[in-house]
């Protein structure tokens, strides 16, 4: 569990031996194992230590072995068939069960950020998988996007913990998830022993899987079972919609007579301090069925989780909560139960009944603190809209935006007006003043990002009407396996063209496998990618560009290195 490296050398050494046979060495199920590794962090050979740790491996089973283990975000991708698995990081070679998760329309992955974009994704249902607790996953959403469950070879069989593999819309398992942006995620599920949104880690002694909502909109169809059960819910903002339909439910079996709980919890949180959340109840209860209801929301303290939780932490504020339906689901359903005596309803909360989501009372918008991204501007002849947030509201869905006078120099004004649940209006106000040129750093100053370290070659202006220039000297961190290149880049506050590469720039990057170059690169300095590595560098290059690149690379004298077009 834990290896620290005080003082010495540590040496390690594979042999193999006589009744070694290459065939049946190392069969599917222990593929790749690892010299060095931790539970919770990588313990990483790096450029500091690697004169004190020396690990031989023979060729022959070099291939199974990783000096460390490395983040993972894997997704199960469920079919009718079976479930396909797409690694997202650490995916060299792709095989017919086996993909990049960039490969599936609609999803995408960014090891950096360690976040999934989900954007126009229309499919099945799948499973997110990270190999190391308490990481923080990101699942952005953009556009419209669909999961809709179907039933796999998967389904009736069971994990340890008595759940139907393959019985949720989508599952998280292992790391914390937030879902942020600006777009839609529809999760349908057709039959009454399915959850939309599952943690796997619910009810053991393992970390709880989180699910936080800040930003997105999310619509699940699930008609009697617990449209999310997670280790701990937290919603800062966005909108959730539960729909739940009678009809659909005696469609799929006439006997259910039991409503589960909306949201229900098992670990540590349960807060809604921002946002919208919609409970409807569609069509008529069948009145010949004796019915129970579950509080829609609903959290209790598992028995199998030991001292590791004493106390569960609720909060309700600052939010609007619609319950639609008859009168059975509007007034005769406790709201909330949690087996906590720390439960805390703050301020700002809307509870909202009505018989159908036509009938809901309006709330004013005006109730929630408006502000502005940005406040002041100087004028260079383009409309100014910065970006206008309302409590934990969705702009398009809770309310829309309109500005007015904001070209000129002067006052401009931003009217936010009510919309769907919400009325009333707020003004909001910003200055656009004259313009105060100022120059950023000077040629030849060095610079830095996130990623990337680099050299000014021009200076840029605080107006933007001077954009500057610079040379990438290299990384901040040598360790980077795939990095791309972008052709703009902020700086504190200075925008910056990226022209060129400089001398040796990545020489020194003995990981890294892959480069995708932006366009715009009108020079790259000597030996920029001259790195003697086992496998070739891959340089990734524009398309309409590659020869330009090509004769680059080649006057640079970089050696070792395959180029392919973008």
């Amino acid at each position: 569990g834990r290896l620290e490296l005080l003082g010495g050398k540590l040496d390690l050494s594979y042999k193999i031996t006589s009744a070694y046979d290459e065939k049946i060495a190392i069969d599917d199920r222990i593929s790749k194992e690892y010299v060095i590794d931790t539970s919770e962090v990588p313990f990483c050979i790096n450029e500091k230590n690697k004169d004190f740790i020396k690990i031989t491996i023979p060729k022959p089973i070099k291939n199974f072995f990783y000096n460390s283990r490395t983040l993972e975000v894997s997704l199960y991708l469920s079919t009718a068939s079976g479930d396909n698995y797409y690694l997202v990081s650490n995916n060299p070679e792709p095989s017919e069960n086996t993909k990049h998760i960039n490969s599936v329309k609609g999803l995408s992955w960014d090891e950096e950020s360690r976040t999934l974009t989900m954007n126009g994704y229309n499919g099945p249902q799948f499973e997110i998988y990270c190999n190391y607790t308490n990481t923080d996953i990101k699942v952005k959403v953009l556009g419209n996007n669909a999961i809709k469950w179907v039933k796999t070879n998967l389904y009736n069989n069971y994990d340890y913990y008595g759940i139907q593999i393959g019985n949720s819309a989508l599952v998280f398992n292992g790391g914390n998830y937030e879902f942020i942006g600006n777009g839609t995620l529809n999760l349908y599920t057709v039959v009454d022993d399915v959850f939309g949104i599952y943690s796997k880690s619910v009810g053991t002694n393992d970390n709880k899987v989180n699910f936080t909502l800040n930003g997105a909109s999310i619509n699940i169809y699930a008609h009697s079972y617990q449209a999310i059960k997670v280790g701990g819910f937290e919603m800062k903002s966005g909108r959730l919609n539960i729909y739940r339909d009678f009809n659909e439910m005696s469609k799929v079996d006439s006997s259910i007579k039991t409503i589960y709980a909306a949201i229900s919890v098992e670990g540590k949180i349960f807060k809604i301090h921002g946002g919208t959340v919609v409970l409807s109840y569609k069509n008529q209860m069948d009145k010949d069925k004796d019915y129970s209801f579950e509080s829609p929301f609903y959290g209790y303290i598992p028995r199998y989780t030991g001292n590791d939780i004493k106390e569960m932490d609720v909060l309700i504020e600052n939010c609007v909560i619609v319950l639609a339906g008859q009168k059975e689901v509007t007034e005769g359903i406790e709201l909330c139960t949690f087996q906590s005596e720390n439960v805390l309803y703050g301020k700002n909360v809307h509870v909202l009944y009505a018989d159908s989501l036509n009938n809901v009372p309006k709330v004013n918008i005006n109730k929630f603190k408006a502000s502005l991204s940005q406040k002041e501007f100087f004028y260079d002849g383009k409309a100014k809209k910065p970006v206008v947030k309302v409590g934990g509201l969705v702009e398009g869905t809770d309310y829309t935006v309109k500005y007015s006078n904001n070209i000129k120099v002067g006052t401009a004004t931003v009217t936010v007006t009510g919309k769907g649940l919400y009325n009333g209006t707020v003004k909001l106000s910003f200055s656009i003043k004259k313009s105060k040129k100022t120059y950023g750093p000077k040629k030849g100053t060095k610079l830095k990002d996130k990623t990337f370290k680099y050299k000014v070659l021009k200076s840029a202006s605080s107006d933007k009407t001077v954009i500057g220039k610079l040379s990438v000297t290299g990384l901040v961190k040598k360790n980077k396996k795939k990095i791309t290149l972008k052709s703009k880049v902020v700086i504190n506050g200075y925008e910056y063209k990226v022209t060129s590469i400089g001398k040796k720039a990545f020489a020194k990057c003995k990981k890294l496998k892959k480069v995708t170059l932006c366009k715009g690169i009108t020079k790259i300095g000597k030996k920029a990618f001259a790195g003697k590595a086992n496998k070739k560098l891959v340089i990734v290059v524009p398309k309409k560009k590659y020869k330009k690149y090509k004769k680059l690379l080649k006057k640079a004298k970089c050696v070792n290195y395959t180029i392919k077009k973008k």
